[in-house]
């Protein structure tokens, strides 16, 4: 073998086309949108890979290249299914009475004491208080509490920490 010579091998391009009309990489329910608009906000492949962990970074060099070679084609595709979200969003708007539902909804829980604001303090406090807690049950479990703080810990009927 040469170096520097053209040996071209056909890399199949992972892509699916589904009955809907929408485009995902083979074996996975990642949209062929997804990749794009996360390579197209800057995203790197690896990025993307660690944001869908479905995906090979194979596959989305793969995937990138073709949209690289075949950008008008693409580019119609993503245009296409941006007009397809827009029609949606109008009619799920139609359908359903969408203004003022956080109001509706917080209305229907009977009490909203976990929905106050944390402040810093009980935010430290509650970290602190799970910290404890773990530390404690880990040191029962390796037989390492002194027998004073076992009496802290609450237990289970089976005599284990809660």
């Amino acid at each position: 073998m040469r170096i520097g010579a053209t040996e071209t091998t056909a890399q199949p391009i992972p892509l699916v086309k589904h009955e809907s009309g929408v485009i995902r990489v083979s074996g996975t329910r990642v949209s062929l949108d997804s990749v794009f608009y996360a390579f197209l906000d800057g995203s790197t492949p690896e990025e993307i890979v660690q944001h869908y962990p479905t995906l090979l970074l194979a596959d989305v060099y793969t995937i990138i290249a073709y949209y690289l070679q075949n950008r008008a084609e693409l580019d119609d595709y993503l245009s296409d299914r941006e007009k397809q979200r827009a029609e949606l969003r109008k009619q799920l708007e139609v359908r359903y009475d969408l203004i003022g539902i956080r109001d509706r909804l917080l209305a229907r829980r009977p009490s909203l004491e976990y929905m106050r604001p944390v402040t810093d303090e009980d935010f430290n406090h509650r970290i602190l208080r799970g910290l404890l807690r773990r530390c404690l049950v880990w040191m029962y479990s390796q037989r390492r509490i002194p027998a004073s703080l076992g009496v802290l810990m609450p237990r289970s009927a089976s005599g284990l920490p809660r």
